[in-house]
Formats: structure tokens, C-alpha cells, sequence
């Protein structure tokens, strides 16, 4: 993911893409903190502008985490609420 940094920044972020993490909570957290790390590079976003594009994300179901079988976020799909982002 480093390697493709730009590229993943430019579907990300430029083109409002989604991302998809699979796999258990640790993988999971460093993936997100991964990510935060490219955007920052490659956007020259601060801290702050990071971590209100990752809400940001969550918010508009652009950011899907499904660890280990259990789909956060799962509310607009099922009816029943899933994680929420740090806004709500």
C-alpha cells in the first residue's frame, strides 16, 4: 500500500473512492494508521485534516471495516446500527 501511496491517495481522496479493510482488529488498526500516513504525505494534510477525513470517510460509508466476519458499519444494510464514527 506505501509503494502505491499517490495512486491510493488520488482514488481516495481525489476521486472520493472507498476503502475496505478484511481481516482481525490489529491488522485492521494499522492498515488505518497506514492510510492516515499517506494521506498526510500526500495531501500534506495535518494531523487534524487526517483525522476529519477518516470521519469524514466513515461518515459517508466510504470507509468499511469487516474484522473478523463482523461488518462495522452495517446499519444502512441491516437496519441495525454498527460502529459509529467519532461525530456521532
Amino acid at each position: 500500500m506505501v509503494e502505491m501511496g499517490r495512486e491510493v491517495y488520488r482514488q481516495i481522496v481525489e476521486e472520493m473512492g472507498h476503502f475496505y479493510v478484511c481481516g482481525d482488529c490489529t491488522m485492521a488498526e494499522s492498515v488505518y494508521q497506514k492510510l492516515k500516513a499517506i494521506i498526510k504525505e500526500h495531501g500534506k494534510f495535518s494531523d487534524q485534516e487526517v483525522e476529519t477525513l477518516m470521519i469524514q470517510m466513515r461518515d459517508e460509508n466510504r470507509y468499511h471495516e469487516d474484522i473478523f466476519g463482523i461488518t462495522l458499519r452495517t446499519e444502512k444494510s441491516t437496519g441495525r446500527p454498527g460502529r459509529r464514527s467519532k461525530t456521532d
